[in-house]
């Protein structure tokens, strides 16, 4: 999805943008490599609408896609606190 490349090559964060991929998440396989993709740069732009995806995916999944592992251990913002704790007590 070139969208996610140009929006993390701007660091830009348009809420319209966020919508969109949000939207998208429910066209894509939880297990697929854009789908996942989409969650990561959600996590990375701080979208607060992301976080009931990122709960299913840590709660459902027995492994995790490493970007978004990285992207959530990498988030100290408090909106993603209690789920970077899970996804660390989860998979250390």
């Amino acid at each position: 999805m070139d969208i996610i490349w140009i929006e993390r090559k701007k660091q830009y964060k348009s809420e319209s943008i966020e919508n969109l991929l949000i939207h998208k998440l429910s066209q894509f396989s939880e297990k697929s490599y854009i789908y996942n993709e989409i969650i990561a740069f959600l996590i990375s732009i701080n979208s607060k609408k992301v976080i009931p995806y990122v709960k299913k995916t840590l709660f459902t999944q027995s492994k995790i896609d490493d970007e978004i592992y990285t992207e959530l251990k990498n988030n100290l913002s408090d909106e993603f606190a209690e789920l970077r704790k899970k996804l660390l007590e989860k998979f250390k």
